[in-house]
């Protein structure tokens, strides 16, 4: 490590994204503030409790759909221009939304947000990749995660204290502000739509049509003489229209959506599956646990990223994520000792293996991807995120009142799907993309 900040590359990085690091961590504490907030907001300000939760479903919708035109937009133009755009609707929707009354003008607001959550979260992630070094882009994107979730076991205790203090207003002011720093600090950010020299990732030395192997390390792919040869390759491929990795993707946005679901589906309901197994339990603390997994996941999955083969890394995690769905089943079958060791167990589990997911998922899909495609693929790779979800409480929410609150089936279920999906990834040697 220290050899490679005497040589400068990790600390040119690290220069480089320092503004966008503060930025993402402010815009991310905001994300969380205003999901958890609004639907209380929108039932103080006269919405129905079932509007209040379908305005952020509906926040959530719309970015979606954006990102299929905003993954592309950023390749073209960059994307510097698609984070200031972004933070800019943060800004504008948080000044508006103290201002709505009823839910119209609620959903209007959230809609300007989503416009914020569709630029900002793929054109940051792209940034990161584009500005590491391809050995240590791993290493950096899990880093980025790691001050992203940071901010998610902080921002909403603060707002909660906001409100509680003074109200939903002076909240929503002071996520204005955190939001017109991020703001600022993009605006600050020197671009690094090109990556640094040698920084092409898998694809140096490798024609499209090559068959990129998952169970490779980051370097598959690089003949003896790929150190000569590594940058005309890549510019050819640029200059020829290289072909758009589709089966990479598709590997990528499956994985990403299966793990999504099982994340959903804990987020959704465990608080009623504990509160229906043992309701002397106290459901908050598995979202602590999670975090806590989460954050020292990713980046550990980055650095690992950078050394492992990615496609079986990424199977190991899923793995990990769906064990630790299926325990949570066993609340309520083996008394106060047996039932903490689940939750606790099953809570690091789902964190640890979730975060070096999504890490590993992203470190692949940047590693695999020439730089003119690579803000598409992350933009349906967070799609898959958003999806996966929003898709957990509605089957799951249908299974549940079929079978009861305390049913176990969704978690041993999805755990299972999860854990199935990581092995076939950890068995299957390659994927080809389509020349």
């Amino acid at each position: 490590m220290a050899t490679r900040w005497r040589d400068g590359a990790d600390a040119a990085t690290a220069k480089l994204l320092a503004p966008l690091f503060v930025a993402a961590f402010f815009a991310f504490a905001y994300n969380n503030v205003f999901m958890t907030l609004t639907p209380t907001f929108a039932v103080d300000r006269g919405a129905t409790l079932a509007e209040g939760g379908l305005q952020n479903s509906l926040y959530l919708a719309v970015a979606v759909v954006l990102r299929f035109f905003v993954g592309p937009l950023a390749d073209r133009v960059g994307t510097k221009p698609l984070l200031v755009g972004g933070l800019t609707a943060f800004v504008a929707g948080g000044i508006l939304l103290p201002f709505c009354e009823g839910f119209i003008a609620l959903a209007a607001v959230r809609c300007v947000q989503a416009v914020g959550l569709a630029a900002f979260w793929p054109s940051a992630t792209t940034t990161v990749a584009n500005a590491a070094t391809p050995e240590r882009q791993g290493w950096w994107l899990g880093l980025y995660r790691f001050v992203t979730s940071f901010s998610l076991l902080l921002g909403p205790v603060v707002a909660f204290s906001l409100v509680d203090a003074f109200g939903f207003e002076v909240c929503f002011w002071a996520m204005t502000a955190c939001a017109l720093l991020a703001l600022f600090c993009a605006g600050v950010l020197r671009s690094s739509d090109e990556p640094p020299a040698g920084s092409r990732g898998a694809l140096d030395g490798m024609s499209c049509g090559e068959e990129a192997d998952l169970t490779a390390g980051p370097g598959a792919g690089r003949s003896a003489s790929a150190p000569q040869n590594a940058a005309q390759s890549a510019s050819s491929q640029e200059e020829g229209g290289a072909s758009f990795p589709y089966q990479l993707v598709a590997v990528v946005v499956l994985a990403t959506f299966v793990v999504a679901v099982g994340y959903g589906l804990m987020f959704s309901f465990t608080r009623s599956f504990v509160a229906a197994v043992d309701p002397l339990m106290n459901a908050g603390w598995y979202f602590t646990l999670l975090g806590i997994g989460g954050l020292v996941a990713n980046p550990v999955a980055g650095a690992l990223s950078d050394r492992l083969p990615q496609g079986r890394l990424l199977g190991a995690w899923l793995v990990c994520s769906g064990v630790g769905v299926a325990l949570f089943a066993a609340l309520g079958l083996g008394g106060t000792a047996g039932d903490t060791v689940a939750f606790a167990v099953s809570g690091v589990a789902l964190g640890f293996g979730y975060g070096g997911a999504m890490t590993t998922a992203q470190a692949l899909a940047a590693a695999r991807t020439i730089p003119r495609h690579r803000a598409t693929v992350l933009s349906l790779q967070q799609n898959a995120i958003d999806l996966g979800i929003a898709g957990a409480s509605a089957l799951f929410g249908a299974v549940f009142a079929a079978l009861g609150a305390a049913s176990v089936v969704p978690f041993v279920a999805q755990g299972a799907v999860v854990a199935v999906f990581g092995l076939a990834l950890v068995v299957v040697p390659t994927c080809r993309q389509r020349p």
